[in-house]
């Protein structure tokens, strides 16, 4: 008997596979209403620094990681230079979301390992778009919201404001941690 390989889609991934979708949509509809943030921003400050986005959820499993990436990905096909960070370091999800192996360098850099000016260079590829992405790691051993609100991750910010349009930050949910509270400073 023939065997047939199935090929499991995400729904983050509608946005490309399926971009006439009520879900792409909605995403599309979005990525117009940060657009027109970022050119308030821009206008008013005259500041052309890449817009920070965070996305969080009250609660876990409520699609803030599906949001994210969706949204991350149409900016990125938009033409947009994008970057996405998933900042969920007690239960990382965008690499089982994208299909690529995470590597540890974000939790390493928070933990002390020199920080590269360039945080691009670490990025991994989105196979689907143009996306530049950035994997949590988990971390058991400390409490991942001295991580996070620490002058580390600011510095990770600020490089990535000067080289990206975009930085979409994937959180975990309010409700059940406080490490968005602090990313949300």
């Amino acid at each position: 008997t023939g065997s047939t390989n199935l090929v499991k889609i995400g729904v983050a991934d509608l946005v490309v596979s399926a971009p006439l979708s009520v879900f792409s949509e909605s995403i599309r509809r979005l990525r117009v209403l940060v657009e027109r943030r970022k050119a308030d921003i821009a206008n008013s400050l005259e500041d052309k620094a890449g817009l920070v986005i965070m996305v969080t959820s009250t609660e876990p499993n409520e699609g803030k990681s599906t949001t994210a990436l969706a949204l991350a990905r149409t900016l990125a096909r938009s033409g947009r230079k994008t970057l996405i960070i998933d900042c969920d370091l007690r239960k990382p999800s965008l690499s089982k979301l994208t299909g690529v192996t995470a590597t540890p360098w974000l939790s390493e850099v928070l933990r002390g390992q020199e920080l590269p000016p360039s945080v691009s260079k670490h990025a991994m590829i989105d196979p689907m778009s143009d996306l530049s992405m950035i994997f949590g790691s988990r971390v058991s051993d400390i409490a991942t919201d001295d991580l996070l609100m620490g002058d580390r991750f600011n510095q990770i910010l600020r490089t990535a404001k000067r080289h990206f349009d975009y930085i979409v930050i994937d959180t975990p949910p309010v409700g059940a941690v406080v490490d968005a509270l602090y990313l949300a400073r």
